[in-house]
């Protein structure tokens, strides 16, 4: 399954902490292939522990599977040339449903 899909249906049970993760994995470009889950913590400023519970509420069974998804999200965006657009919208998304307002988001897509 897709990081995005898995994301969004497990959002609202993610704390600000895990949303905060989330969204830096989004945005910074690291090497994923030697990085290790400690790394990892240490340049997002929080604990193995913490990105572990937040793997398990993304129903993710270990390190290994979310950099894989990495990687695929990563080459799926490389291939469409279009960067992290995507990911931003659902980011500023999640972002204005948070705060409760009411939004319409109209995407057309030329193609």
């Amino acid at each position: 399954m897709d990081l995005l899909i898995r994301i969004n249906r497990h959002y609202q049970e993610l704390t600000e902490q895990e949303r905060q993760m989330i969204t830096a994995l989004q945005q910074v470009d690291l090497a994923w292939d030697g990085l290790t889950s400690s790394e990892l913590a240490k340049k997002l400023y929080v604990s193995r522990a913490s990105i572990f519970r937040m793997l398990k509420k993304l129903e993710l069974e270990s390190f290994a599977e979310l950099k894989y998804l990495i990687q695929q999200e990563k080459q799926t965006e490389l291939s469409f040339g279009q960067g992290t657009e995507f990911s931003q919208i659902v980011t500023a998304y999640h972002t204005y449903v948070e705060q409760g307002k009411n939004i319409q988001i109209l995407i057309i897509w030329n193609i």
